[in-house]
Order: structure tokens, then sequence, then C-alpha cells
């Protein structure tokens, strides 16, 4: 069995895409927006993967998940969260390791998995990283 929050972190997570204009374009900025630049386009996230995670932290803690109905078009962020943050290049953002492992660990402890059947196989690892 691979490690579940190594596996986790592969993932590229998606929103339907009726948020695109509505709230990622409004709140963030696609490609990272920092100090000045993010002032003067009235942005209040530097990238859309800020903004995904501050909305998981609203969501996982008031007990609210809205799935995503079939048939909705999807996009993603072309980033896998093991990426996001990360400092390819001098800026003042911190890196994100410690973020990633703290949504992990609040996904795991808020919502019920049955590790004793992913163990014995009745459960598979995709099914819990989703």
């Amino acid at each position: 069995m691979e490690n579940l929050f190594d596996k986790w972190k592969t993932k590229i997570p998606k929103y339907s895409i009726e948020f695109k204009e509505t709230l990622f374009k409004s709140l963030s900025e696609k490609f990272g927006a920092e100090g000045e630049k993010k002032i003067s386009l009235g942005k209040h996230f530097s990238t859309n993967y800020e903004l995904y995670t501050y909305a998981f932290f609203l969501g996982l803690y008031s007990d609210e998940y809205s799935p995503i109905p079939e048939g909705t078009k999807k996009v993603d962020f072309s980033h896998h969260i093991q990426y996001w943050g990360s400092k390819t290049t001098v800026s003042v953002r911190k890196d994100f390791t410690m973020l990633q492992e703290y949504m992990f660990a609040a996904l795991i402890s808020k919502k019920e998995i049955d590790l004793i059947a992913l163990v014995k196989g009745e459960l598979t690892e995709d099914a819990v990283v989703k």
C-alpha cells in the first residue's frame, strides 16, 4: 500500500466551471500575483489554489461538502497539490509544504475513513484519497 499522503498530494483538484468567472477570476490571479500587483488587480488571493485552500478549510470545518454534479464541466488547476506554493523562484511567498500536510491531516481527522477496511483491501486507496 502506498502512503496515502503521497498519493493524495499527486491529485489535481477540479472545480465546476461555473465558479471560474464568479469566484476565481474575481478573487485570485491565475498565474500568481504578489504585493503591489495583487493589490492593483484588486485580488485577495495570489493564486487560484490559495482560494481553493481557503474554501477547503471553510467547508471542512463547517461540515459542508458539495460534490460537483455528474455531467458538469470541470476546470482543474493543472497543478498537483504537491506543487502548490513550491518555491521555484525568489519571492516573498512562503513554501506551502506544511499547509499541504495540515490539509491532509485535517481531512483524515474530520472524515470517517475506515482504515482497517483499507488495510484489509475492502476499500481502495483511490476511494480513500477521493
